[in-house]
């Protein structure tokens, strides 16, 4: 059954409460930046003796969720990396939902809006901090960072968290990469 638009005046006010409230808890989230970590390990795992990859994992976090007015925002990603097996490379990006304008369905506070809303920007291995393994001896280890600057963003909600690829060639053993001390801030213009 089709729903109708409710254009009662109090609908119209109780819309424009709703908008209100987003715009003030889009201000009050800690001025313009909003910062995540997670000190827990991401571990993505190859196959031995084989060439391939293992596909954006954007579910392990962390992520922040935040109001966006300008149109722009700046993402700084950084971990620890550790990585095995030849030419086996560990990539930590980031991924953008939203554009919406509630997180919560305000009749329903328990549902997440932004875990629905559509991908904004794909994770992208050019904008993506890495690491790879030359395959000579040992694993890698390393600490890295990088950023980069978002455009051209409608306002409203936007949920940005990391992301996690693999890409290796043959190797005896089975290759790996392990992101730990994952830190996320972004920063609104």
């Amino acid at each position: 059954m089709a729903q109708t638009v409710d254009n009662s005046l109090e609908q119209r006010i109780a819309d424009l409460e709703s908008a209100v409230r987003a715009l003030t808890a889009g201000a009050a989230l800690a001025g313009t930046a909003v910062g995540a970590s997670a000190a827990g390990a991401v571990t993505l795992t190859g196959i031995a003796s084989t060439l391939g990859s293992v596909p954006w994992d954007v579910g392990q976090g962390p992520s922040v969720d935040l109001y966006v007015q300008g149109g722009r925002l700046k993402v700084d990603m950084a971990a620890s990396f550790e990585v095995y097996g030849n030419k086996t490379s560990l990539y930590v990006g980031y991924q953008i939902l939203g554009g919406i304008p509630r997180a919560v369905d305000p009749s329903n506070p328990g549902v997440d809006l932004l875990a629905a809303a559509p991908v904004v920007r794909a994770p992208d291995y050019e904008k993506a901090a890495s690491l790879q393994d030359d395959g000579v001896g040992m694993n890698q280890l390393g600490a890295f960072g990088t950023f980069d600057l978002v455009t051209g963003l409608a306002v409203g909600w936007y949920r940005v968290r990391l992301a996690y690829a693999l890409a290796y060639g043959g190797t005896s053993g089975a290759p790996y990469g392990i992101a730990t001390y994952r830190r996320l801030t972004v920063t609104r213009y």
